[in-house]
């Protein structure tokens, strides 16, 4: 009776578990995607290996955009871009 209001939570909670095993399967798999298109667009000399190309990813899905890896070539702008669109989307 007296904590109805931290019940009514709790239950939020366990409710919104229920869904959060597919919207991490689904940002795993963003994530993956773009951070693999990034790495065969994007010149040796920018991005050298599939974790700088995943490190950019989640810096930029993340808005946190540290400005430390930038993509170079103009193909790696339009994909960074639509990475920035489907990841606001996403959120």
């Amino acid at each position: 009776r007296r904590f109805e209001s931290f019940y009514l939570i709790l239950r939020a909670f366990r409710l919104a578990m229920e869904s959060l095993p597919v919207l991490l399967y689904i940002l795993a798999v963003i994530v993956m995607v773009f951070a693999s298109l990034i790495y065969v667009v994007e010149p040796r000399s920018n991005i050298e290996s599939l974790p700088h190309a995943l490190w950019l990813t989640i810096v930029t899905v993340g808005t946190i955009g540290y400005g430390d890896v930038v993509p170079k070539s103009s193909l790696g702008s339009v994909v960074v871009t639509m990475l920035i669109i489907v990841s606001a989307l996403y959120m």
